[in-house]
């Protein structure tokens, strides 16, 4: 009876150590963001992914700017939109890292030229996925881009 409750007591053991592991400690490292006229520029190196096989980053915030209207009457108007870029990226090469950036660009409407733009209160977030094994949202590493 005791060696069948040991082997018992072994098999469970052995069946809960190797369940997959999600996420190990997942955290954005190297952040950096760069402005190019009317194009903001979020690189990031992503790490502590366990074996996650791909990871969503996303970039939100606001951007207001200028539109100007080129023709007989030159217009200018005020202008906001909201960020919310999303762009996957596969983990690796080396397992349970990731690097990459996100851009975001603003837009005028028509023929209209964008200029003078400011980003706000811009985050980065992220989701990483085993596949068919389930996802893990990147909470603890969310964090405020200082402009």
């Amino acid at each position: 009876m005791r060696r069948i409750t040991a082997i018992a007591v072994m098999s469970l053991f052995v069946l809960a150590s190797s369940s997959p592991v999600l996420a190990q400690n997942p955290s954005f490292n190297k952040l950096d963001a760069s402005i190019s006229s009317t194009t903001l520029t979020v690189t990031f190196k992503l790490t502590g992914l366990g074996n996650a096989t791909t990871v969503d980053v996303t970039l939100t915030g606001g951007a207001d700017f200028t539109c100007t209207s080129h023709g007989h009457d030159t217009q200018i108007t005020s202008a906001h939109q909201t960020i919310n870029q999303t762009t996957t990226f596969n983990v690796g090469p080396k397992p349970g890292t990731t690097s990459g950036s996100v851009s975001f660009t603003v837009a005028c409407p028509g023929n209209q030229t964008e200029s003078g733009a400011l980003f706000t209160n811009v985050f980065i977030s992220g989701s990483a996925s085993t596949g068919s094994t389930g996802s893990v949202q990147i909470t603890n590493s969310t964090g405020q881009i200082i402009l």
